[in-house]
């Protein structure tokens, strides 16, 4: 991956984009040699100020489009599991944003299968175990019993999804126990019996409650899961390629909302 942008080139995009003022900045890992530089892609803060009221980039507008812009990065190999998980670390709580669920949720998607579902479900689950926010708690849930339902149990930290069960388990809000148990609902289809030895240290009034849902489950055997789309790795996809599809990226969008607005 070639992040070395010419001087006059940047300059002539740069023109050609209208583009002005507003950078967002992020770290490109160069896999070749280990050694981090930095990318800068522009955003059009002339044509995003004219459509949003107090631009700043904590605007979810703002955060949706890096987040979207990421997921192209990592889904196609610009970017390596050092930035994904920086990307992660600051934007893992926009999970209980309804505006943004959806664009972190195919970001996380998209690095597990750029990476591995075991160390990107860890890193979650251990910021998860310190945080009791009842919608960041339930949201993740429900994109843990997809990622249950889509990978190989061999691939998943099924202990530490265990983990953060119980500790949800435990919440004071009957909806966020609600999801634990519908969780482990999912896990126990796959697992069996050998997940009651895992939770048998619940505490026993919510073990019970648990367990006769786990009663009506129907165990069966995990299937293998379809072989990982590959990601592109053809060489030459360099920078002026990249700026090039983000910049059609985020026309679509100026174009979509001023259809929108007429």
């Amino acid at each position: 991956f070639d992040i070395e942008v010419e001087k006059n080139t940047d300059i002539e995009y740069r023109q050609n984009a209208g583009i002005s003022r507003k950078q967002i900045e992020y770290t490109a890992l160069n896999s070749a040699n280990e050694i981090e530089e930095t990318i800068y892609y522009v955003y059009d803060s002339g044509k995003l100020k004219a459509k949003l009221k107090n631009f700043k980039e904590t605007n979810f507008n703002i955060v949706k489009e890096a987040l979207n812009i990421f997921t192209f990065m990592i889904s196609n190999k610009l970017i390596g599991n050092d930035l994904g998980t920086q990307i992660l670390n600051t934007y893992y709580e926009k999970m209980s944003e309804l505006k943004l669920k959806d664009q972190l949720s195919q970001f996380i998607l998209a690095f597990i299968d750029s990476s591995d579902a075991n160390s990107v479900l860890k890193n979650i689950i251990s910021k998860l175990k310190k945080k009791s926010n009842p919608k960041l708690l339930m949201e993740y849930e429900t994109l843990f019993e997809k990622i249950v339902e889509d990978y190989n149990l061999n691939e998943l930290p099924i202990n530490d999804l265990v983990d953060i069960c119980k500790l949800m388990a435990s919440n004071a809000n009957p909806k966020v126990r609600t999801s634990a148990t519908s969780l482990l609902c999912v896990l126990y289809k796959y697992i069996g019996n050998d997940l009651r030895v895992l939770i048998k240290d619940i505490k026993d009034s919510t073990l019970k409650l648990i367990e006769a849902e786990l009663d009506k489950v129907t165990v069966i055997a995990k299937p293998t899961k379809k072989p990982k789309k590959t990601a592109n790795k053809k060489e030459g996809m360099n920078t002026r390629i990249f700026l090039d599809k983000v910049d059609t990226l985020i026309k679509d969008k100026f174009k979509d909302r001023k259809k929108k607005k007429q």
